[in-house]
């Protein structure tokens, strides 16, 4: 049995915003490049690299990229 704690009459009672003020933001190409060059190698490319590198198999390739510290370490 559920036990109402108080009524909502209106909209507000659900917190419900109807128009939100939010303003369009302009992000600069070369920003976004930048930040792209400085992330990490991700997991499927330093896959791809360490099989076609040292022949890994899939098992040792899979615990060498799930971990950042032992894929640098190796």
């Amino acid at each position: 049995m559920a036990v109402y704690m108080r009524a909502k009459e209106c909209t507000e009672g659900y917190r419900y915003l109807p128009k939100l003020d939010l303003h369009p933001v302009a992000v600069d190409r070369a920003w976004i490049e930048e930040i792209g060059a400085r992330l990490p190698e991700l997991p499927e490319a330093c896959r791809d690299g360490f099989m076609a590198q040292h022949s890994l198999s899939l098992y040792n390739d899979n615990i060498l990229t799930n971990s950042r510290s032992y894929g640098r370490l190796f």
